[in-house]
């Protein structure tokens, strides 16, 4: 038996390592429904990494620098989930929901933000938390 609860595959069907430890985390520490909320908020994002050929082209991953990461996670929220996201004029993204977005858009930016927290903490993500303030 390996030891965890679930093991996550990623878009060629080979054990994601990141993913199958971040489930293992988001369902010790957090309820049940909030764990599963998150691993299917943020598997998506990470099939969109892995297939979509602009970020191919472009070299986003999930463990590049945080930089590149916020650029892949807006295009995701623009390309996949339907939002507007421009720059603030105090320099941050602001991400402009539609009704049909509001819930899943805050699930996934959760789930993210917990996702680089379990990464660095497990010493696979060397950038901060692309999150973090």
């Amino acid at each position: 038996m390996h030891g965890y609860p679930v093991l996550v595959f990623d878009a060629r069907d080979h054990i994601s390592i990141p993913l199958t430890l971040f489930a293992r985390e988001a369902l010790r520490t957090k309820a049940a429904g909030t764990a599963s909320a998150y691993l299917y908020a943020v598997l998506p994002f990470h099939t969109f990494l892995e297939t979509d050929p602009w970020q191919q082209r472009a070299g986003h991953c999930r463990d590049g620098p945080p930089d590149q990461v916020r650029l892949a996670v807006a295009d995701y929220l623009m390309q996949r989930l339907g939002c507007r996201v421009s720059e603030h004029q105090r320099g941050f993204q602001q991400v402009e929901l539609t009704r049909d977005t509001l819930r899943s858009v805050g699930v996934f930016l959760s789930g993210l933000k917990f996702f680089y927290r379990v990464m660095h903490s497990q010493g696979l993500y060397a950038g901060d938390n692309p999150w973090w303030t």
